[in-house]
C-alpha cells in the first residue's frame, strides 16, 4: 500500500527497445561489412518481389517475409535505416526483441520468512480455508484462478467479488499465490482462498460489511482472515464482538500512520483488538518501515516494502504497505495449521527478535519465521530436558495493581518467563506476557476487591519450556494514594486531543495513567502508562465524538491514586487555518494487458496537518525522463488519493514524477512536512522485469 515515502520518485523502465528517430544515420549502402540489427520492416502491402528485393538491395538478410501481417523480418545494416525508411512503401521499422520463458520468481519477503524451507518439507497450506476480507479477488488471474473456492461480494449483494481495485489481489497472492512454474508463489501455495469483498472500487467501506463477512466466515468453516483495512476511530463493541466471536484466526494490518521517529500509539482497528493479530511492516533490511505503525498492539513483524505479487488482468507488480504485510502472517498461520498446529505462543516465541530485545512497539515479538513456527526446523526432542522452573513466587497488591516477584531461575540460556494469570484458582490461566527477562513483573489496571491468580514459566533459548511455577495471589485494593493530577484539560484538534494537567507533588512519582470514555462516567479504557510528563496526546479519535479522560499517579511504591477530575472534548475537522503536505508517494510500474509494454503508475496521497487524509487537493506533478516530459495535475478523491500514469512505455528509459504543487480552498501546502526518511533525495527506483 505505501512505497518509501518521498517526494520525487524514479522508475527505471528496463525494457531494451529503439525506435527510428533514435538510431544512427549514415548514407546508403550496401551494408557489406557492417553489423546487421535485427527488425520487422512494414510496408503498404503484403511484401512481395519488389519488398524483398528493396530490403536486400539495402543490405538487408531477409529471415521471414509475411503473409499474416505486411512486413518483412530481416537483418540490416543500422546506417541503412533511414533509407529504407524514406521509401514511399515502408510504413514502419522497429526492432526485434528477444523473448524469454515465463519462471517462476520467489517474493523476497516469502523467501525471508523461510517459507519455501516449509515447501521443501511438503507442507504447502493445502487445503487451509484462508478469506481475503478486501476489495475482491480477481479469481480469473492464472495465479490464483486453482486456489480460489468461492466467496461472497457484500458491496454488490452477490457471489461474484471480483476485485476492481486491485488491493485484495495483491494481498491474496501474497498469501497464495500457486506454485505452478510460474508468476510469483506465495507463502501457503496450496491453501484454499475465499474472496469477501467489503471494500468498493475506490478502497472504502465500512464495518457493517465486515461484520457480515465476520458472519460468513464463521459459518463456511474459514480458518483464517486476512483484514488489510482499517480505521484510525473505535468501531465500537459490535465490532470487536464480531471479530471475538468468530472462531478464525484474524490477521490484520497494524497500519501505516507510523512516525519516522517511531513514537507514538498509532495502531488502527481492527488490529487493535486482543482477537486480532496485529502486523508491522519491515524492509529488506529487517527495519521498521518508517510508515509502519507502532504501539503497544504490535504484535508481529512481515516484509512490507516493494512486495512483488499479483495484479488485476494477470500482471504482477510492486506495492508496500502493512496490507502488504498482513498476508505473510496470514500465510504462515495456514502453514501452521495444516503442519504440527497453530497456536498464537508459538507464532510469537517462534519470530525473529528485532528491535528493543522481548515485545516492542515498533516490532512486536519480531519477523515471522514460517520455518520454526510451521515445525519444519525439528523442535527439540521430547526427552530434552526443559530449563528449571520460576521458584518462590509472591504476588503483592497494590491500588490497581498486582506485582510479581521471584528467584532468579538457575538455567544459563534463559531466554525469557512467560506470565499466566487468572481469576480462579487452578483453572483458566491465559498468558499475559512473555520474554520477561527479570525476576519482576507488574500487572496494571486491575479491579479493587477481585483476587488474581498467576503461574509463571521459563524457557530457555532452544524454546524448551519448564513447568509453571507455584500458584500465587493476590486482591488489589485501594491504598495509600499519592495525590491526583490536578487541573486537567482537554483541548481537541482534528482527530486529536490534547491533555494538560499541572505536576503532580508527590516526590516519588512514578508515572501517570490515562483513561478514555466515550461516555461519561465510563466504562474507561486504559490507553496510556508511565508518562513522566503532564502532558499526552491522544491520536486518532473520530471527528464529532465526544472522549472523556480521568489521569491517575503512580508512585514508586505502585499506589495508585484516585482519578483526576473528569474532562471532555470533542474532535472536530480542521477549520481551514492549518497545512497540508505529501503523507505517501507509491510508484509502481506494470504491464499493460498482453502487449508486453509497461506503464507506470504513481499514486499520491495527501493529509492535513493531523496526519488525516485530505479529500479535494488540487495535485500538481511533473513527469520528466527520456519519453515523457510533461506537467499533470488532479484532484484526490474520499481516500485523499489521486493516481497519475504515463501511458504506455517503450524503450530503455527511465521516468521520474515530482509533486510540484498542493492546492486548496482552506489549507496551505507545506513540503517540509512531507513524509521523507532522506531529507532532500532524489528517489528511490523500482526495477521493472524484462
Amino acid at each position: 500500500m505505501k512505497t518509501k515515502i518521498l517526494t520525487s520518485i524514479l522508475l527505471s523502465v528496463l525494457v531494451t527497445c529503439f525506435v527510428s528517430n533514435g538510431l544512427a544515420i549514415a548514407a546508403n549502402g550496401n551494408g557489406a561489412g557492417l553489423e546487421r540489427v535485427p527488425v520487422f520492416i512494414g510496408f503498404r502491402q503484403t511484401p512481395g518481389p519488389s519488398e524483398q528485393a528493396l530490403v536486400r538491395a539495402h543490405g538487408g538478410a531477409i529471415k521471414y517475409s509475411y503473409t499474416l501481417v505486411p512486413a518483412i523480418a530481416a537483418s540490416i545494416p543500422e546506417p541503412a535505416i533511414q533509407g529504407l525508411m524514406r521509401n514511399p512503401n515502408v510504413t514502419y521499422i522497429e526492432p526485434v526483441i528477444e523473448v524469454y520463458a515465463v519462471t517462476q520468481t520467489v517474493p523476497w519477503g516469502v523467501e525471508r520468512i523461510g517459507a519455501p524451507t516449509v515447501h521443501d518439507g511438503g507442507n504447502k497450506g493445502e487445503g487451509v480455508k484462508v478469506a481475503i476480507i478486501d476489495s475482491g479477488i480477481d479469481y480469473t488471474h492464472q495465479d490464483l484462478d486453482g486456489n480460489y473456492k468461492g466467496g461472497k461480494d457484500f458491496v454488490n449483494n452477490d457471489d461474484f467479488p471480483m476485485d476492481d481495485n486491485g488491493h485484495g489481489t495483491h494481498v491474496a497472492g501474497t498469501v497464495a499465490a500457486e506454485d505452478n512454474g510460474f508468476g510469483v508463489v506465495g507463502v501457503a501455495p496450496e491453501a484454499d482462498l475465499y474472496a469477501l469483498k467489503v471494500l468498493g472500487a475506490s478502497g472504502g467501506g465500512d464495518y457493517a460489511h465486515v461484520i457480515a463477512a465476520l458472519q460468513w466466515a464463521k459459518d463456511n468453516g474459514i480458518q483464517v482472515t486476512n483484514n488489510s483495512y482499517g480505521s484510525t476511530g473505535d468501531p465500537g463493541e459490535t465490532v470487536e464482538a464480531a471479530f471475538n466471536n468468530c472462531p478464525a484466526v484474524h490477521v490484520c494490518a497494524a497500519g501505516n500512520n507510523g512516525k519516522p521517529s517511531a513514537r507514538g500509539d498509532n495502531v488502527i482497528y481492527p488490529a487493535r483488538y486482543a482477537s486480532c493479530i496485529a502486523v508491522a511492516a519491515t524492509d529488506q533490511s529487517d527495519s521498521r518501515a518508517s510508515w509502519s505503525s507502532t504501539g503497544p498492539d504490535v504484535e508481529i513483524s512481515a516484509p512490507g516494502v516493494a512486495i512483488n505479487s499479483t495484479l488485476l488482468g494477470g500482471g504482477y507488480g510492486y506495492k508496500q504497505g502493512t496490507s502488504m504485510a498482513s498476508p505473510h502472517v496470514a500465510g504462515v498461520v495456514a502453514l501452521m495449521i495444516s503442519g504440527s498446529g497453530y497456536s498464537r505462543e508459538t507464532l510469537q516465541l517462534t519470530a525473529d527478535d528485532l528491535g528493543a530485545t522481548g515485545l516492542d512497539s515498533q516490532y512486536g515479538y519480531g519477523l515471522v519465521d514460517a520455518d520454526e513456527a510451521a515445525g519444519t526446523s525439528a523442535p527439540p526432542p521430547d526427552d530434552t530436558t526443559p530449563p528449571s522452573a520460576p521458584t518462590g513466587l509472591t504476588a503483592s497488591a497494590g491500588d490497581s495493581i498486582v506485582s510479581l516477584d521471584w528467584s532468579d531461575n538457575t538455567e544459563t540460556d534463559l531466554a525469557g518467563y512467560n506470565v499466566y494469570s487468572s481469576t480462579s484458582s487452578g483453572v483458566g490461566y491465559s498468558l499475559i506476557a512473555t520474554g520477561v527477562t527479570t525476576s519482576e513483573y507488574m500487572d496494571y489496571g486491575l479491579t479493587n476487591g477481585t483476587t488474581y491468580y498467576y503461574v509463571v514459566g521459563a524457557f530457555d533459548t532452544s524454546l524448551n519450556k519448564s513447568a509453571n511455577s507455584n500458584e500465587a495471589s493476590a486482591t488489589p485494593a485501594d491504598a495509600t494514594s499519592p495525590a491526583a493530577p490536578a487541573n486537567l484539560t482537554a483541548t481537541a484538534g482534528d482527530g486529536t486531543v490534547s491533555l494538560d494537567w499541572s505536576d503532580n507533588t508527590e516526590t516519588d512519582l512514578a508515572g501517570y495513567l490515562v483513561y478514555r470514555s466515550t461516555s461519561t462516567g465510563g466504562p474507561y479504557s486504559l490507553i496510556a502508562t508511565g508518562l513522566t510528563t503532564s502532558e499526552y496526546m491522544d491520536y486518532g479519535p473520530t471527528n464529532g465524538t465526544t472522549y472523556y479522560y480521568i489521569v491517575k499517579a503512580v508512585d514508586t511504591s505502585d499506589n495508585v491514586s484516585g482519578s483526576s477530575v473528569e474532562v471532555s472534548a470533542t474532535p472536530q475537522a480542521s477549520d481551514g487555518s492549518g497545512t497540508m503536505h505529501v503523507g505517501d508517494l507509491d510508484g509502481i510500474a506494470q504491464v499493460k494487458g498482453r502487449s508486453g509494454n509497461w506503464e507506470v503508475f504513481v499514486t499520491v496521497t495527501v493529509h492535513d496537518e493531523n496526519h488525516q487524509i485530505l479529500s479535494n487537493a488540487i495535485v500538481t506533478g511533473t513527469w520528466s525522463g527520456d519519453n515523457i516530459v510533461g506537467t499533470v495535475w488532479g484532484t484526490t478523491g474520499s481516500d485523499g488519493t489521486i493516481t497519475f500514469t504515463t501511458g504506455t512505455m517503450k524503450g530503455g528509459s527511465y521516468v521520474t514524477f515530482t509533486v510540484n504543487l498542493i492546492t486548496h480552498e482552506t489549507l496551505t501546502y507545506k513540503p517540509l512536512d512531507n513524509h521523507e526518511d532522506e531529507g532532500d533525495s532524489t528517489g528511490t527506483s523500482i526495477t521493472v522485469p524484462k
